[in-house]
């Protein structure tokens, strides 16, 4: 299968790279958090699971990844019309939610551009 957008390759897989990203870290708070707490003591947990040197960990690769593969989408789709303008809107707004630690909201917005380019999409491309 060939590539077959007029989007950069690199903001591409670096928003995926920003989707499981945030995949990793939503699935570190549901699973990997039961096995550390099933394995310590109270005092012991509350020192790993809350040192902001950890949190800022499982948040760092969506942030960076979001914000640089998120707003790269938004400002390439946008100067070549490559993807409807209202997915280039949703990006940006993604690539600036993804700075802060919930996942939802940028996720959101995020699926929701991608669901925009997918409607775009002739039927002879499918």
């Amino acid at each position: 299968m060939r590539w077959r957008t007029e989007l950069p390759g690199w903001a591409v897989v670096a928003a995926a790279a920003g989707m499981l990203g945030a995949a990793i870290g939503v699935w570190f708070w549901s699973v990997g958090i039961v096995g550390i707490a099933s394995n310590t003591d109270d005092a012991r947990f509350d020192e790993l699971a809350w040192s902001p040197w950890v949190i800022f960990g499982m948040y760092a690769p969506k942030i960076v990844f979001g914000l640089v593969g998120f707003g790269a989408l938004a400002v390439t789709g946008w100067r070549t019309r490559a993807i409807p303008r209202l997915a280039c809107g949703t990006f940006a707004l993604a690539a600036l939610l993804s700075l802060f630690p919930p996942h939802p909201p940028a996720l959101l917005l995020a699926s929701l551009g991608m669901f925009l380019i997918s409607r775009q999409v002739p039927a002879s491309r499918q």
